[in-house]
């Protein structure tokens, strides 16, 4: 009997006007991976206070986010024996984290990602690198970046 490799980790996003926190499990020889997690949304309008000369822009939303996705190889020990470049795919579900937890599915707020992956995997720490585009009236802006830190569980 095989053991299927299986991965999970932490993945930090950055977008336009927000970030986004999440854990992400992936089974490594389908390439199927999920991800579970909360996106921080600012308002663009900085608020003043005269007293203490501050400006803070503060949170506009809080949303929760679950989200499953594909990887595709495109090349493999091409820079180097251990980097690789993928292809991903990606559909979530974004919403309020009240409206998550009550079973409240709007698809209007769901998003679709795609782009390219850098991964450079070292022993049982694999580093990724995303560069991608999504679509998602909640979220403000086209491109994203994220960094990922995946833990292998098994080899």
């Amino acid at each position: 009997m095989e053991i299927i490799p299986f991965s999970h980790g932490i993945i930090g996003e950055m977008t336009e006007n927000g970030a986004g926190l999440y854990y992400s499990t992936e089974v490594e020889r389908l390439n199927i991976y999920t991800k579970y997690g909360v996106h921080f949304e600012r308002t663009n309008i900085l608020e003043v206070n005269p007293f203490y000369n501050s400006q803070n822009p503060g949170f506009k939303k809080t949303m929760g986010s679950v989200g499953i996705g594909v990887r595709k190889l495109i090349l493999k020990n091409y820079f180097s024996n251990n980097m690789s470049i993928h292809f991903l795919m990606e559909y979530s579900i974004v919403n309020s984290i009240k409206e998550l937890t009550k079973g409240k599915f709007n698809h209007i707020n769901n998003r679709i990602i795609s782009g390219i992956s850098l991964q450079i995997p070292n022993g049982k720490l694999i580093k990724r690198y995303d560069f991608c585009f999504q679509t998602s009236d909640m979220i403000s802006g086209v491109f994203l970046i994220r960094i990922h830190f995946i833990k292998k569980l098994f080899y």
